[in-house]
């Protein structure tokens, strides 16, 4: 994946919010190592008029934007995290970020995933995403960091899991731009989904449902990203 596709795809999740996902998913295992996967589903940007508009002008030919009619690629995140100076690269070499993009079958998903050791590892990769590649913005133009809780923990004590998360900097919802943003998204929703190592037995997660090791909540993207994303927060017993 390329830098200008990835800046341009921070366009496009703010021109077609009204047809976007976030999806937070932890899937845990009995040892406290797993998989953390965010991701953000674009795949309403087909059926968007100013999306679509996007994709079919500006450039012609040599516009990156029409790769997006159908893409399947992954970026080398550890080269991404050593062009921006972060320590730790290593790290980052167990960190993927992919983007699958088929018109035709009206699918555009982007997301990083880590594999992780222990838990607390989720805190460090999210503290430090927004400074990988084009994900910090450009000026006065948010990243699509900006979509993503950039404080998260997740912790293990006492056969619970515990989380806690919050949007990065100040009060989005007194920014006018980001209130404008907010009333365009109606049926934009952040969804968080955790695969226990067991059987869940409860939770006291706001609107959260279980089946078996899985447990599912949600809330407006909207509400998350202005300061009610502690909504999703809690303890999860198992």
């Amino acid at each position: 994946m390329n830098r200008p596709i990835l800046a341009l795809l921070v366009l496009l999740a703010f021109c077609c919010t009204s047809c976007l996902e976030i999806e937070e998913w932890l899937q845990l295992r009995k040892d406290g190592s797993g998989q953390f996967t965010i991701s953000i589903d674009m795949s309403g940007m087909y059926k968007d008029p100013t999306a679509k508009a996007l994709l079919e002008q500006g450039g012609g030919e040599t516009n990156p934007l029409k790769e997006l009619g159908k893409l399947d690629t992954i970026l080398n995140m550890k080269a991404e995290a050593m062009k921006a100076g972060l320590e730790k690269p290593e790290f980052w070499e167990r960190v993927t970020s992919s983007i699958k993009a088929n018109e035709a079958d009206s699918v555009f998903i982007f997301n990083f995933s880590l594999q992780f050791n222990q838990l607390d590892e989720i805190a460090y990769m999210m503290q430090y995403l927004p400074k990988v590649g084009n994900m910090a913005g450009q000026g006065e133009t948010p990243g699509l960091g900006a979509f993503f809780p950039q404080v998260m923990h997740y912790a293990l004590q006492n056969g619970a899991l515990l989380r806690r998360t919050e949007m990065m900097g100040d009060d989005k919802a007194s920014d006018p731009s980001m209130s404008a943003m907010f009333a365009m998204m109606p049926n934009a929703n952040y969804v968080l989904k955790i695969d226990a190592p067991s059987n869940i037995k409860e939770s006291n997660i706001s609107n959260a449902s279980t089946n078996g090791k899985q447990l599912k909540a949600s809330l407006p993207l909207g509400d998350a990203m202005s300061g009610q994303l502690e909504k999703l927060d809690g303890r999860i017993v198992f």
